[in-house]
């Protein structure tokens, strides 16, 4: 089979490049992906329009008014409904050149150079290519294979006694470690965290904090604290579409819990943590990240209303795990992009090497995953879970995701499959090239994921 085209972006590299230059220079010259570990606070609705007013002028003009107005009154009026007009495209423009500007992040040049290029790989026996996903490759597909609601120690998993045989990887939770597979994929990231002491001591502590804060302020039935992912209250937001949804939507929260989640967002810690994953993603996989911003700009253009959890983040939806013992169930997270790489980020105080670790279970390994650290990794595809922490200690997780749903619907045209097969019944050869298409995206998903060539290059 031929290989896919690569993705066309209309993005000007060169003035994204010029941007983060000019933005880098601000940040302390030490701090490891320092481009995106500041935000501006959560976005917010688009601003209003003036069509009411403007129906409401010229609906006074026309009945309201004598027949004898006079022609000075009605100039009047509508070069008033113009100036409007002209004020409503221009908050148009300003809107869309915010979307924009907002996505305009590209990987930090230094960070590539000093990272990137000298991080020491891991190699796997594991070909992603093989991973189970639906015929549009915009969702994941369960296979039963390792899912359990079960809680597993390091004991049961790695070591002679253990009947799985998993292997152990022992990280730092610093040091920046790309995994490959078989095939030179880069498929999963062990991305670390900013070089700034105040990360793992007042940042920490405060994103900690406001854990415990959000846990018991929050309003979760206690059936909801136990679910297919594991036993802990779990606080999500931001934008989604799939599981009967007609169109895609906010995440529905009550009022009380909304504004606990608007003030995590608003957060000091919670802001650089999202802009950390979003400057990781850029950079260790800029054409997948490129994609996702394309199709971000897409949507948000169409639909001002939807509410991203941080304006900067090419991600469409967060979720607070509050713990206090966030331990995962083998699970697989379908409803997110298969090719995609959600961004999940420690929390918490344990000891990371007796508990607390990602396993992978398609990929046999278990990973060491300090407090404060990222990991990048294709939550839709790969079964994964955590490691039992000690009953002292305490564990959360803050988690960032896009459902395949969203870029599925701008695919489709802003509309459902059923409206857009309906649309094409009459239309063979646009039918067909639309399954065609469809059937190549699996691999064409694959190709933005970097190869080792590129890597080293």
């Amino acid at each position: 089979m031929s290989q896919p085209a690569r993705l066309t972006v209309d993005i000007d590299i060169s003035q994204l490049i010029q941007r983060g230059v000019e933005i880098e220079a601000t940040y302390p010259e030490d701090d490891f992906y320092e481009l995106h570990n500041r935000s501006p606070s959560s976005s917010t609705p688009g601003s209003p329009t003036f069509e009411n007013l403007e129906q409401a002028d010229l609906s006074n003009a026309s009945e309201s008014e004598p027949e004898a107005v006079s022609h000075k009154l009605l100039k009047k009026r509508a070069k008033k409904a113009a100036k409007r007009e002209k004020a409503r495209e221009a908050r148009k423009r300003r809107r869309l050149e915010e979307i924009a500007d907002n996505f305009a992040i590209n990987g930090n040049i230094n960070a590539k150079n000093k990272y990137v290029e000298r991080a020491e790989p891991l190699f796997l026996p594991f070909n992603f290519a093989d991973s189970a996903v639906t015929e549009s490759a915009y969702k994941g597909k369960r296979t039963g294979e390792f899912v359990s609601q079960k809680h597993y120690t390091l004991s049961e998993l790695v070591g002679p006694q253990s009947e799985y045989h998993m292997k152990l990887i022992t990280w730092d939770g610093f040091t920046p470690t790309p995994v490959y597979d078989c095939k030179g994929r880069r498929i999963l990231v062990l991305a670390g965290h900013p070089d700034d002491p105040s990360w793992k001591t007042s940042n920490l502590q405060e994103a900690n904090r406001l854990m415990e804060y959000a846990r018991h302020r929050s309003r979760v039935s206690t059936k909801s604290q136990k679910h297919r992912r594991g036993e802990f209250t779990a606080l999500r937001c931001g934008v989604s579409h799939g599981g009967g949804q007609v169109r895609p939507s906010n995440l529905h929260n009550n009022k009380s819990n909304q504004k606990l989640l608007d003030e995590l967002n608003r957060s000091r810690p919670f802001e650089r943590m999202a802009g950390f994953a979003t400057s990781a993603f850029a950079t260790w996989a800029p054409d997948l990240y490129a994609y996702y911003v394309k199709y971000a700009q897409k949507l948000y253009s169409k639909y001002p209303k939807l509410k991203r959890p941080f304006s900067m983040s090419a991600y469409s939806a967060v979720t607070y795990n509050t713990g206090p013992w966030v331990e995962c169930f083998p699970h697989v997270d379908i409803a997110n992009l298969p090719f995609g790489w959600c961004a999940v980020t420690a929390l918490g105080d344990y000891d990371p090497t007796q508990g607390g670790h990602l396993v992978l279970w398609n990929l046999g390994l278990v990973i060491e995953f300090p407090p404060g650290s990222l990991i990048l990794f294709p939550s839709a595809t790969i079964v994964h879970s955590n490691t039992s922490i000690q009953q002292h200690e305490r564990r959360y997780s803050f988690t960032h995701y896009t459902a395949g749903g969203l870029f599925g619907w701008v695919d489709q045209g802003f509309q459902t499959l059923v409206a857009l097969e309906q649309s094409l019944a009459k239309k063979p050869k646009e039918m067909k090239a639309w399954k065609e298409e469809r059937a190549k995206r699996w691999q064409f998903g694959l190709s933005l994921l970097p190869v080792l060539e590129e890597s080293v290059n």
